[in-house]
């Protein structure tokens, strides 16, 4: 069996999930892609046709996937045959149906949705226009919390494998959750777009404009931010000097500290890859 993952991750969990997976699934039969990889452009179709299962993974918004995971989702290419397909999403906590909700989107371009897993990772959202819970850890509660989550995901590398249907049961109170959680989204990410800045300790270093996966930032004589953020947190948790700010408040530390990725000395130039 040939597999191909396809993920969307802002600032690492889900790369690291993706990783894990693959490893899971044996690495000589699996290709791997972030959906921000240039090769995908022309390439996808062949891909997925090629594929005897896809497997889409994306970190949870507010119940939703991220909007370029969207995008990237409806621009599937439709299938002639049904392919079936597996997702999995990384958290902070719980998402009611977050790797469920899409499921009639992806049938309707030909996609059978087999196995479902939603795996609970460092926050990586903690910022003053959000709702403060789940303090990002530190190291050794993140790797914690990434060891407990490889167990899931080697469990779910046996589902893929033996076919077997495991998507997970969603009952009323986590559809409505979902529903509740993804009516507000909207007004977080605004909040996000307004306030969002860079302080003058930015030494114009251009990674934030290098690593941004919707090319809303830009370097002139300064560092300035469009309207079209996504909230991916990648920029604002990579900065090597803090300096991207979300409100005043977010200058300090103690209170809100930067994720900076699931692993030691963690590279976000491999998020685009």
């Amino acid at each position: 069996m040939n597999y191909s993952i396809f993920y969307f991750s802002g600032t690492g969990n889900t790369w690291y999930a993706a990783q894990k997976l693959k490893l899971a699934l044996g690495k000589n039969h699996v290709s791997c892609y972030s959906i921000e990889n240039d090769y995908l452009k022309d390439n996808l179709e062949s891909i997925i046709e090629a594929s005897d299962q896809i497997i889409i993974g994306y970190p949870i918004y507010g119940s939703e996937a991220p909007r370029i995971m969207q995008t990237f989702i409806n621009d599937l290419p439709t299938m002639k045959v049904t392919k079936p397909l597996a997702v999995f999403c990384t958290q902070a906590f719980m998402s009611g149906d977050g790797a469920n909700y899409l499921s009639d989107v992806f049938l309707k371009k030909g996609y059978h949705l087999m196995q479902t897993l939603e795996l609970k990772m460092s926050n990586n959202f903690y910022v003053p226009v959000f709702v403060r819970a789940f303090k990002v850890g530190n190291r050794e509660k993140i790797n914690r919390r990434n060891e407990k989550a490889h167990e899931k995901i080697i469990e779910f590398a046996g589902q893929i494998r033996q076919g077997e249907a495991a998507v997970k049961s969603v009952n009323d109170i986590q559809n409505w959750l979902g529903d509740t959680q993804r009516k507000h989204m909207d007004t977080y990410i605004e909040k996000v777009n307004e306030s969002i800045y860079a302080d003058n300790t930015c030494t114009k270093c251009g990674m934030c404009v290098k690593l941004c996966p919707v090319e809303n930032i830009k370097l002139t004589d300064k560092i300035t931010f469009s309207n079209h953020c996504i909230a991916c947190m990648r920029c604002y948790q990579s900065c090597p000097k803090a300096s991207i700010q979300i409100t005043d408040a977010s200058k300090d530390l103690d209170k809100y500290p930067r994720f900076k990725g699931p692993i030691d000395k963690f590279d976000f130039n491999v998020l685009k890859v």
